[in-house]
């Protein structure tokens, strides 16, 4: 990720950090780190593509807003779609995935909340 930073500001211009041949990829926008790290993320799943992820640190939050197409997500056991214009939040300490619910790609942006342990 490029970043630039000035007094009070950081810019970027965000990494892909997953692609796949059918035309899929998870760009990451903007992030910060340290003890909360917050995500802005913008996705694209192509129709078969399904993007899987590993239970997040406890208590981790996701928000995702769907802009084109129908997204599916799936959170431990819980299935659910969400239409162009939809939005939710996750709670995504558990396995979960990311698929495009019909023969069309999915276009939708992620705003990801993880906060370490206390030790």
């Amino acid at each position: 990720m490029n970043l630039r930073k000035t007094a009070q500001t950081i810019r970027s211009n965000g990494a892909t950090l997953w692609k796949t041949p059918q035309g899929s990829e998870a760009k990451l926008v903007a992030s910060t780190s340290g003890r909360t790290m917050f995500e802005m993320w913008s996705w694209t799943i192509a129709p078969g593509d399904v993007h899987w992820s590993d239970a997040h640190s406890r208590g981790a939050r996701e928000l995702v807003s769907v802009l084109r197409g129908s997204l599916k997500v799936t959170v431990g056991s819980e299935t659910m779609i969400l239409q162009a214009g939809e939005a939710a939040r996750l709670l995504t300490d558990q396995p979960h995935s990311y698929a495009a619910a019909d023969d069309h790609a999915v276009a939708f942006s992620m705003a990801v909340l993880e906060r370490s342990e206390e030790t």
